[in-house]
């Protein structure tokens, strides 16, 4: 439950330093759509993550790791498709998006976990 609030709240600030400081990442939105996206790329992260890494393992060996940034920037594609109030335009904002939001994911996740040492 921790992992999960931790992808939450770095996926919402990341979002949102995204869209701020990213020419190529549009939100139209009020901030409670914000809430349900970052929601939403939370529970990818959990559930569909998990998923796509298994079978792109060998991918992973080969590349030594760095499929998964693709993996990201899968999900956030997939996360910018469902939603229309998140309008990704091009590959580099795409590819700066997932760096922001992997980023802030990763502080939180980390954060979370000190705490429980």
């Amino acid at each position: 439950m921790k992992k999960l609030a931790a992808q939450f709240l770095g996926a919402i600030i990341g979002l949102w330093i995204a869209y701020n400081f990213v020419d190529g990442v549009n939100f139209t939105g009020a901030y409670i759509d914000l809430i349900l996206i970052a929601v939403a790329l939370a529970l990818l992260n959990a559930f569909l993550r998990p998923v796509l890494n298994f079978f792109a393992f060998p991918l992973r060996i080969l590349t030594l790791g760095l499929f998964s940034f693709i993996i990201n920037m899968i999900i956030i594609w997939l996360i910018d498709y469902l939603f229309v109030q998140l309008a990704i335009t091009g590959l580099f904002p795409l590819f700066a998006a997932t760096i922001i939001i992997s980023i802030f994911i990763g502080i939180f996740q980390r954060a979370s976990k000190e705490k429980n040492e």
